[in-house]
């Protein structure tokens, strides 16, 4: 149960990375 717990943190950090990069990138291909 712990696992599949921490497996869950993973990829929802994972998401949120995801998220904050395409928020990232997204600006900097409008500049372009």
């Amino acid at each position: 149960m712990i696992e599949y717990i921490s497996f869950i943190e993973k990829s929802t950090w994972q998401n949120q990375l995801k998220n904050i990069e395409l928020q990232i990138e997204n600006p900097i291909n409008r500049i372009k």
